[in-house]
């Protein structure tokens, strides 16, 4: 009996040794683990310092590129890194707290039912201070191919690495965008109708709106179109170069080539760059249709603009886009002498000779052909599509080349002169070879 007794009391010694034991090498594979995830978590701690450092300064690239160090605060400046964090950005009478997207909304106009036609307008606020760009589509309503570059460059920009604000308004004319028309419901070109009147008719209503509550907040502004009804154009800047900020801000678009050309009166960019504000118009392709190779190139072109100014780190399209960039400074527009089919014989891009055939006009009853020379050596920046034409139609818009604009945009504003855009309008000049075979019927 004593005997028993010794034995589970040495059992019982020998289970607690061991049960001590496993606590022991339970406690030190606790104290590993821990060890472990303390040392893990100090890792991604710093490696989220060192990404926040990259957020906060721009890339290596972005370093070592020459940048035009403007006194007078040009938008091409590009500037040092800004440590400072950003502020809230008010628009619309909200505010949008840094390193936030936020879809707002604008409220145009009224329909005939008296209800408000509100418009998006998305605001990507970054985490540090930069320039405050807008962009903005489909002033015509039926230019869509802008509608979708806004959307594309406000979706994927990533708002934690901007510097700056990114203001988009994809869709501007609410009234024509619905019923797929250029133009209002009261017929008014909403493009002639900058800055506006709170009071004056509906397009100026609409036009003061968009100006003094959207337009004003910006420093940097694109307003995206296409060609008109019937017409297409290659992708292009259109700036005043005579407008020393405009002429600073080209460079920044990449292989886009570019327009001298003074802006509308009544037009946004005109009344934009009368405040102040750096203001282009980027032409791309024809309405009504929505142009992947086209919009693809114009997202580029703007996402190397923000690197440009400094919002952005470097795209890694930049070198390829940088690579040519010319200058057209006289435009010449080719009209038709007369009506009937025309038939088209070069596409919007190609170059021209002096004298080479553009078109063919072919009066469908009578059998009259009309050939259209090019008036002079250029480049097809804008034509008319294969349609019916009526005497006065533009068919084609000739660029033609000056110069290489890269890294020269001081030269090119020391040469604009207060005429920066010369156009011709060529009617009969340009209809040479008429001949006429009438088939008796």
């Amino acid at each position: 009996m004593k005997m028993d007794v010794q034995g589970r009391q040495q059992n019982s010694i020998g289970v607690a040794q061991n049960g001590g034991f496993v606590a022991l090498l339970l406690w030190l594979g606790l104290a590993t683990c821990v060890a472990m995830a303390t040392e893990t978590m100090e890792t991604e701690l710093s490696e989220q310092t060192k990404l926040q450092d990259r957020r906060a300064s721009p890339g290596a690239a972005h370093h070592a590129r020459l940048d035009p160090v403007d006194p007078a605060g040009n938008p091409a400046m590009a500037g040092q890194a800004i440590a400072a964090p950003a502020t809230d950005f008010t628009i619309l009478g909200e505010q949008v707290a840094p390193g936030v997207v936020r879809q707002l909304n604008w409220t145009a106009s009224q329909n005939y039912a008296g209800m408000g036609l509100r418009a998006p307008v998305l605001v990507a606020n970054g985490r540090y201070p930069g320039k405050v760009l807008c962009l903005t589509g489909a002033i015509h309503g039926d230019e869509i191919n802008g509608v979708e570059i806004v959307r594309r460059i406000l979706n994927e920009v990533v708002v934690e690495r901007l510097r700056g604000t990114l203001v988009g308004v994809p869709i501007v004319n609410t009234h024509g965008f619905e019923r797929s028309h250029r133009y209002l419901e009261d017929r008014r070109d909403l493009n002639r109708s900058f800055p506006g009147q709170p009071y004056g008719s509906s397009a100026a209503r609409i036009a003061h709106s968009l100006f003094s509550q959207i337009v004003a907040r910006c420093d940097v502004l694109v307003d995206i179109h296409t060609g008109t009804a019937g017409h297409t154009r290659l992708a292009q800047v259109r700036a005043d170069l005579g407008n020393a900020k405009v002429a600073a801000l080209i460079e920044g678009f990449g292989a886009m080539p570019v327009v001298a050309s003074m802006p509308s009166p009544g037009s946004l960019r005109g009344a934009a760059a009368n405040t102040g504000i750096a203001a282009v118009t980027l032409e791309v392709g024809e309405p009504g249709r929505l142009q992947t190779a086209l919009i693809e190139g114009g997202v580029r072109s703007i996402n190397s603009l923000m690197w440009f100014l400094n919002m952005t780190p470097a795209p890694t399209e930049w070198r390829i886009e940088q690579s040519v960039q010319v200058l057209y400074r006289s435009l010449f527009k080719v009209r038709a002498p007369r009506g009937g089919m025309l038939i088209t014989s070069v596409q919007v891009g190609d170059s021209v000779a002096s004298g080479e055939i553009l078109a063919t006009i072919v009066d469908p009853v009578q059998n009259v052909k009309t050939t259209i020379h090019a008036p002079d050596q250029g480049r097809v920046l804008g034509m008319a599509l294969s349609q019916m034409v009526v005497p006065g139609f533009t068919l084609f818009q000739l660029g033609i080349e000056e110069t290489n604009v890269n890294r020269k945009a001081e030269s090119a504003v020391s040469s604009a002169g207060a005429s920066v855009e010369f156009v011709a309008d060529t009617v009969s000049l340009v209809a040479a070879d008429i001949q006429s075979s009438v088939t008796a019927r």
